[in-house]
């Protein structure tokens, strides 16, 4: 008993940590498959197609999804397992092949500087804020994961 006393808190802390790690990859590898989808998304509805999404070539006006909104709804649709407590983000930038800069994130636009023609990039960051299901327990703060997709417009 004195033996199972001395080892067991070190056996369930591995045990649990085993868990968590496991499962906080599990919420990467759907990050990164959202991020993929919403990317394909933004890819198959370019400039040329029945309804485009995002900012089109030349300034013009598009009357379907001017903003990009459906890349995000895309991306949500596919980050299914995940334990959203209101932390999900979708971020998309076009013309872009890495991290999203200011001009990407600011509130008017939030696409950024390029426009859904072919051969343009697409880069979609979905990101979430993991808590452990142990963090009444072991004091271990939150942090965030990402996923993230960059693919080019083919239509």
């Amino acid at each position: 008993m004195v033996e199972f006393a001395l080892v067991a808190p070190l056996f369930f802390l591995l045990v649990f940590g085993l868990i968590e790690f496991g499962r906080a990859m599990y919420y990467v590898q759907i990050l990164n498959n959202a991020a993929r989808e919403g990317a394909r998304y933004a890819i198959v509805h370019g400039s040329a197609a029945l309804c485009p999404s995002g900012p089109l070539p030349g300034g013009g006006t598009n009357p379907c999804d001017p903003s990009g909104a459906n890349v995000v709804v895309a991306a949500r649709r596919y980050a299914f397992g995940v334990v959203d407590n209101g932390t999900l983000t979708v971020t998309r930038c076009w013309n872009s092949i890495s991290a999203p800069s200011a001009s990407c994130d600011n509130a008017a636009s939030n696409f950024g500087p390029g426009n859904d023609q072919r051969g343009s990039p697409v880069y979609v960051q979905v990101s979430l804020t993991y808590s452990t299901i142990l963090g009444s327990l072991v004091p271990i703060p939150t942090f965030t994961i990402q996923g993230e997709s960059t693919l080019v417009v083919n239509h």
